[in-house]
């Protein structure tokens, strides 16, 4: 009989989890997957094929090289759901989010085509991470162990912005909420005015909590995605609330 395969976890678990995939190591039988490589199915890539030396036969070439291998997209949210299995704790989620973000796991340029040989000519076989940044990132996830649902939102912004300003520092709670984008208050209107001619369709379908507020619905951060919610006539949004 196949053993029983778990499918609730705790919040520790899933950071495990989350650790273990960009690692590259299987949470269930603690071995490491030397090829397994996370983002093989949310990163895409483009490259071009060199010529036949002209030993091959006329039905396929075996020798040619893989040239000019560029990442072209990195799909951030879809990298998201992969990682947190779409968990039941979206404050958790929020902060894997803002953490792969932190540290630009959006950038093309911080990734590198990894290049196999094959029967067929060179193939590819994922991409890897940039390592510096990746180990900063799996420290800053697992640093999320054992906080408080408050103490991560602290955690996220400190990484974000190097310190915490009063109004977060002195909160002891967080909680979930939905609420209509219209009713978001903005007290840095200016920045806000400038981010509305700025293309923020790429978090249309961003469905974690659009942003950080205290509890008189001004936002702290989140201008960007609460903006493209607003632009995009969103009916409701989740928000966390922190007091």
């Amino acid at each position: 009989m196949a053993p029983h395969k778990k499918t609730s976890y705790s919040e520790n678990e899933i950071i495990d989890l989350i650790v273990n995939k960009l690692t590259g190591k299987d949470q269930e039988t603690k071995q490491s997957w030397e090829k397994y490589n996370f983002f093989r199915g949310n990163v895409r890539c483009d490259y071009d094929r060199s010529g036949c030396d002209g030993r091959c036969d006329d039905y396929c070439c075996r020798c040619s090289k893989i040239i000019n291998a560029t990442v072209v997209s990195v799909d951030v949210d879809e990298m998201v759901k992969n990682l947190t299995n779409k968990s039941l704790f979206p404050i958790l989620n929020y902060c894997v989010d803002r953490i792969l973000r932190n540290h630009e796991i959006y950038d093309t340029n911080n990734f590198e085509v990894n290049v196999v040989s094959g029967y067929y000519g060179e193939e590819t076989d994922g991409c890897s991470f940039d390592p510096s940044l990746l180990e900063k990132m799996v420290k800053d996830i697992s640093d999320l162990k054992d906080l408080s649902s408050i103490d991560k939102i602290k955690h996220v912004l400190k990484g974000e912005y190097g310190y915490l300003i009063p109004k977060v520092e002195n909160c002891s709670a967080a909680q979930v909420i939905d609420i209509e984008p219209s009713k978001v208050i903005f007290p840095q209107g200016f920045y806000q005015n400038k981010i509305k001619s700025k293309d923020t369709d790429y978090y249309q379908n961003y469905d974690l909590p659009r942003c950080v507020m205290d509890q008189h619905n001004q936002i702290i951060d989140g201008y960007h995605r609460t903006t493209s919610a607003i632009q995009n006539n969103l009916k409701k949004i989740q928000t966390i609330v922190i007091n």
